[in-house]
């Protein structure tokens, strides 16, 4: 950590619960702990996290309700919340206040504005495909101009966000979590990982799947709970292909189901930033996505270390899954160059990356 480094960062969240911005915080968090900053969580509600945060992060519960029951309701208690977060962000006496969701970062904009503390905002998802509430997006509009920095996934997002000066905005992308080495024999699966959820095109990943001729010999696992597992299953039912296809619900672990699976498939209509696939990758998986908005472009270079299929074209993705499926040569090649993604996306190196905005806004 460099002298003129700020010493005291606050995260302001929900709560911890199993999100992708959930695990980049919690990783964020703990790596500037171990290079000697003085980490706080603020949270909005008191839940157990379900990412474990090092014992000398300190732990603030606001337990502010976000339920309200119409416009003027909701505007009386985002003046609560602005409140009282304003307040303990003092007491704690931040530096850097950081968070990474659409309506914590307008409530810690307001509650920064006329202080010292520098607001580091970060969005997590797609700007043109997200189903956050409208009143949110025009705060956003609004106030993401009043950040000391916007913090983006990857370069394509930025374009969305060109109303506001471009000094103010970042390209960090999300740091690997550390994959464990298990030894285990490769096996004939082909592996998805995420929440079964309309945006993940799991219902197109079944029908590649039910068309290729993979399907005899392989199964098809996809690791994940939501909205959509009944009609999934459904489907596989319909297909005929049901023995073949696993769905199954969240695993505390999957570094042994990469371990074990020989093709990774993300099937996504779109992305924020797919971890799933950036995991996949620096496990030694070769890998077929979607070339959907955003992120798989910038982690796969087509048929150099892993494959990119033009967005739902479903019959070219069955036909990539059988060449990968019959070529064990193929998927070693494209396994080992993926694994070079670990030198870019590596907890120390994207850390360094948060450390250096936080230099540049502190020095400026």
């Amino acid at each position: 950590m460099k002298n003129n480094s700020p010493k005291r960062i606050t995260f302001v969240v929900g709560y911890l619960s199993a999100g992708g911005a959930e695990r980049v915080i919690s990783l964020l968090a703990n790596a500037l702990v171990a290079s000697g900053y003085s980490v706080s969580f603020i949270y909005l509600k008191k839940k157990e996290d379900f990412y474990r945060l090092d014992k000398r992060v300190n732990k603030h519960y606001l337990d502010i309700s976000n339920d309200s029951n119409n416009l003027i309701h909701g505007l009386i208690n985002t003046r609560k919340r602005v409140y009282k977060l304003r307040n303990k962000i003092k007491q704690i006496h931040s530096d850097i206040v950081i968070s990474f969701m659409t309506d914590l970062n307008v409530l810690s904009i307001l509650a920064c504005l006329g202080t010292n503390v520098l607001v580091i905002v970060s969005e997590r998802t797609n700007p043109y495909r997200s189903k956050i509430p409208f009143r949110w997006k025009i705060a956003a509009r609004i106030f993401y101009r009043y950040a000391s920095k916007l913090v983006l996934q990857t370069e394509r997002v930025k374009e969305f966000y060109k109303y506001i000066s471009a000094s103010k905005l970042e390209v960090i992308p999300n740091p690997l979590k550390e994959i464990g080495k298990i030894q285990t024999k490769k096996e004939k699966v082909i592996l998805a990982v995420g929440r079964l959820e309309y945006p993940k095109g799991y219902d197109m990943l079944i029908e590649a799947f039910s068309c290729s001729r993979a399907k005899e010999e392989w199964k098809l696992i996809i690791a994940g709970e939501g909205r959509e597992r009944d009609k999934l299953e459904q489907l596989a039912v319909e297909y005929n292909i049901s023995s073949g296809v696993n769905l199954t619900g969240w695993q505390e672990s999957i570094d042994e189901l990469y371990a074990r699976a020989s093709v990774f498939v993300l099937s996504s209509r779109y992305e924020g930033f797919p971890n799933s696939l950036a995991e996949a990758m620096s496990a030694g998986l070769p890998c077929i996505s979607f070339d959907c908005d955003f992120g798989p472009a910038e982690m796969i270079r087509h048929d150099v270390n892993g494959i990119l299929v033009e967005p739902g074209n479903v019959e070219k993705l069955a036909d990539e899954i059988d060449l990968l499926a019959a070529d064990e040569s193929e998927r070693n090649r494209l396994g080992r160059k993926a694994t070079e993604i670990k030198k870019e996306l590596n907890l120390e190196s994207i850390t360094l990356k948060w450390e250096n905005v936080f230099f540049e806004l502190w020095n400026s």
